[in-house]
C-alpha cells in the first residue's frame, strides 16, 4: 500500500521585522540531509551579517528524521518553536 505525505512545492520566504531586528524565513524543499547541509551554507553565504541561522526540518514519509537548531538564540525560542508550528509535534 502506497503512503501519501505532505511536502513543499516550492520555495517560500518572509521577512518580519520586531523591534528593529529582521527576521528572513525561507521554506525549500530538499530531500535529505546532505540537501539540507548545502542549503544551509548557501544561506549562512548569503546572509553573512545574520547572528543566528536557526532551523527545523522533518525527512522521510513518516518524518522520522527531524532536526532543528537555536543557533545561538536562548534554548527552546527558535528551531523547537518552528518545527512544532510546521509539523505540530517536537522532534
Amino acid at each position: 500500500m502506497e503512503h501519501t505525505f505532505r511536502t513543499l512545492r516550492a520555495v517560500g520566504v518572509s521577512v518580519l521585522e520586531i523591534k528593529r531586528s529582521r527576521f528572513l524565513g525561507r521554506a525549500e524543499p530538499f530531500v535529505d540531509e546532505p540537501g539540507f547541509q548545502r542549503l544551509l551554507a548557501q544561506v549562512r553565504a548569503a546572509h553573512r551579517e545574520a547572528r543566528h541561522h536557526a532551523f527545523a526540518y522533518r525527512l522521510g514519509r513518516e518524518g522520522e528524521i527531524a532536526r532543528f537548531s537555536d543557533d545561538g538564540e536562548p534554548g527552546g525560542t527558535a528551531g523547537r518553536p518552528m518545527m512544532e508550528c510546521c509539523s505540530g509535534r517536537a522532534g
